[in-house]
């Protein structure tokens, strides 16, 4: 990045769109000069495609230079269904295409890949030491990332999954509320592979609460148990999210 720094005109000329450039925080001077390239081809889409990985020191920049030019993309690890090879499945609440089966995951297998985690580098290498891996990164992101945070505001760009915990003051509660849009799913999450129907009922307690606005309820765990446990709510193996 000394080349976009020292000369960022010439840089770019020599990196004409489509282009990808990757840790862009590193050379965040160069931002103005996109922006005069895109101004100068405001009907082209897509010219520029910036990846990094200080997300609020990056998103508080691209704010500043790019407003109204640029769309932020925030990338997840990936999903279950991602690692499984079904990156188009559908998640269990939704409607509309035939879901593919699923292979069951084992109790051992499940907790190998929840301690492994979604991160692309240990999903296609399943050699590499996971302990090691992960301390590893998480070093390396706080001496350099966090490190270079100053004066972090709100920062608010995009539409991110919208995930609530839902508790009465009588101490009845639902781990995880999913709001879709049209409707709250509400979802417990059990250690045990053998649900039962006392498992629903935080979820019947909500659904009553909200009316029409809840969706069908799913107490998630880890078998292969797919089983009605009350009008409304089933139980789903961890695997088929």
């Amino acid at each position: 990045m000394r080349a976009a720094a020292a000369d960022p005109r010439g840089f770019l000329e020599l990196h004409p769109p489509p282009v990808i450039f990757d840790e862009i925080q590193h050379a965040l001077d160069l931002l103005p000069y996109i922006k005069e390239r895109i101004d100068a081809r405001r009907s082209a889409r897509g010219q520029y495609l910036l990846t990094g990985s200080q997300n609020l020191l990056l998103a508080e920049q691209v704010t500043e230079s790019l407003a109204g030019r640029a769309a932020m993309l925030r990338l997840l690890p990936l999903a279950q269904r991602e690692l499984s090879g079904l990156p188009e499945a559908l998640l269990p609440w939704e409607t509309g295409r035939i879901r593919p089966k699923r292979q069951p995951l084992g109790l051992s297998e499940l907790w190998f890949s929840l301690l492994r985690g979604g991160y692309p580098e240990l999903a296609v290498e399943p050699g590499r030491d996971l302990g090691l891996w992960h301390a590893s990164y998480i070093q390396t992101y706080l001496e350099r990332d966090v490190r270079a945070l100053r004066q972090i505001g709100d920062l608010t760009r995009g539409q991110d999954p919208q995930l609530y915990f839902w508790r009465t003051t009588r101490g009845v509660e639902v781990d995880l509320i999913v709001e879709t849009g049209a409707q709250l799913i509400p979802i417990e999450v059990k250690l045990t592979a053998t649900p039962h129907p006392g498992m629903a009922a935080g979820i019947k307690a909500f659904q009553e609460e909200m009316g029409r606005k809840a969706g069908p309820g799913l107490v998630v765990h880890p078998g292969d148990a797919r089983l009605p446990l009350a009008p409304n709510v089933r139980s789903l193996p961890f695997a088929e999210l």
